[in-house]
């Protein structure tokens, strides 16, 4: 199966290691676009001038432009990958409305909201669809904080609220941006372990019979935009 998360597309077969795309780049495409952004409307604000002007639109129009070819890029990498594995399903994670309401920080904030996720979810659609391939989307609440690893169901009970609560140590598994540490202390990606709960959040029963086999590690693959 293939599991896509808000911002990292991640694929796992038995046997197979992940691979997981790396978004670093358009985030730094994100980041450069809102600070030149920020330093030229000071400007235009400074000597009284319309925040217009053609350097404003030029610089628009080149991140649009990364962000498309990133966007059909990624789609049409992970819908090939898809086909080389016979792969029949892709199951994607979004929360509704997840952009409007995080507060992660000024510069995260600036990063993440601006790329778009929704446009990235149709292209995927769009192109497994032609090839065949069904395509699923769910909510993702609580892969984040439940084990895959302590075969536990990423629902409410499991999250780390309610580990605080039941005096559970520690509370928190994600020690680190990228690591997950499992209750029975092995080691697991964070990413990878996110994208196995939204898994689980489709189909239940998914490796019921056993996790021997997967990848706990991804190979990270790079895109040419």
């Amino acid at each position: 199966s293939i599991f896509i998360s808000s911002n990292l597309y991640i694929f796992n077969l038995t046997s197979t290691q992940p691979v997981l795309i790396n978004g670093r780049p358009i985030k730094a495409l994100n980041q450069y676009y809102n600070k030149e952004r920020a330093r030229l409307y000071q400007a235009h604000d400074f000597s009284n001038q319309p925040r217009s002007s053609r350097r404003l639109e030029r610089l628009e129009f080149f991140r649009d432009q990364k962000i498309d070819r990133f966007a059909h890029e990624a789609s049409r990498r992970i819908v090939d990958i898809a086909l080389s594995h016979d792969i029949a399903t892709i199951v994607i994670g979004k929360n509704k409305g997840q952009k409007r309401s995080c507060h992660m920080g000024k510069r995260i904030n600036q990063n993440f909201i601006g790329i778009p996720h929704q446009v990235m979810v149709d292209l995927i659609r769009y192109k497994a669809n032609l090839e065949g391939i069904v395509v699923v989307e769910t909510e993702e609440s609580y892969t984040s904080q439940t084990s895959f690893l302590d075969h536990e169901m990423p629902v409410r009970e499991n999250g780390d609220k309610m580990r605080k609560k039941q005096g559970k140590s520690p509370a928190r598994r994600r020690i680190k941006r990228g690591l997950y540490r499992s209750d029975t202390n092995r080691l697991i990606n964070a990413d990878i372990n996110a994208a196995l709960q939204i898994l689980k959040k489709v189909v239940p029963t998914a490796y019921a019979n056993g996790i021997e086999g997967i990848g706990l590690s991804p190979v990270k693959l790079n895109l040419s935009f």
